[in-house]
């Protein structure tokens, strides 16, 4: 539905500021409210990609300066299961740091990485579960 879906944007151009981007955008509530992940221990998905490495960023209410949680993964060239524990997901050291939970998550995103040097994007991601 139009409320509860996975969105793709960003925009290409040189790596100077505006900075290029692409994200990958799951919402987790039809109402678009934050969402109480504490039950769960860790994001698991299946992902295909180019075999750089990618983010996943679970966006917080809490932050406002887009210095979410983060944790890295290497998008492998056939299809391979991830799992990322939620504890190990940081904010990065140019942000505000806010005290860690995952009780007030907005949404789940797919993203370039920090060390990412390019301007392609190709990842796949399937299979999205929480595990508790």
């Amino acid at each position: 539905s139009p409320k509860f879906a996975a969105h793709i944007s960003g925009h290409y151009g040189k790596s100077i500021a505006p900075w290029p981007y692409a994200m990958l955008t799951g919402t987790l509530d039809p109402g678009q409210a934050a969402v109480d992940l504490s039950d769960f221990k860790t994001l698991q998905f299946w992902a295909k990609g180019d075999g750089k490495d990618y983010s996943v960023v679970l966006a917080r209410a809490a932050v406002q300066d887009y210095a979410n949680p983060r944790n890295d993964f290497k998008a492998p060239a056939t299809w391979t299961k991830v799992m990322l524990n939620l504890v190990d997901f940081k904010q990065p050291s140019w942000g505000r740091q806010v005290p860690p939970k995952v009780s007030d998550i907005l949404y789940i995103s797919y993203t370039p990485a920090a060390s990412f040097s390019d301007e392609d994007f190709n990842l796949w991601v399937d299979d999205v579960t929480l595990v508790k």
